[in-house]
C-alpha cells in the first residue's frame, strides 16, 4: 500500500488550491511582516523565529483571504 492510497485526492487538490488563493497576501506581506518579526526577536533562534513567521504569515493570509478577499470577490459579482 502506498502512502497516496490512504489520503484521498480531492484533500490534495483542495490544499493545492487554497494555497493558491492565499498566495497573493503572503506576497505583499512576507517582506514586510518578516522583517518586523526579524527585527523583533533577532537576538532569539533564527530558526524558531522563522518558523513562527511563517506560520503567522499564513495564518495571517488566510485570515485575509477569507474575510476580505472572498467577500469582496462575491460582492464584485453581484454588481456585474
Amino acid at each position: 500500500m502506498f502512502f497516496g492510497e490512504k489520503i484521498r485526492p480531492n484533500f490534495f487538490i483542495r490544499l493545492i488550491a487554497f494555497i493558491g488563493l492565499i498566495s497573493f497576501p503572503v506576497y505583499i506581506l512576507h517582506q514586510e511582516f518578516g522583517m518586523i518579526m526579524f527585527n523583533m526577536f533577532s537576538k532569539n533562534n533564527y530558526y524558531l523565529v522563522l518558523l513562527i513567521t511563517i506560520i503567522l504569515l499564513v495564518l495571517l493570509s488566510s485570515i485575509i483571504h477569507i474575510f476580505f478577499e472572498k467577500k469582496y470577490m462575491t460582492y464584485s459579482q453581484k454588481r456585474q
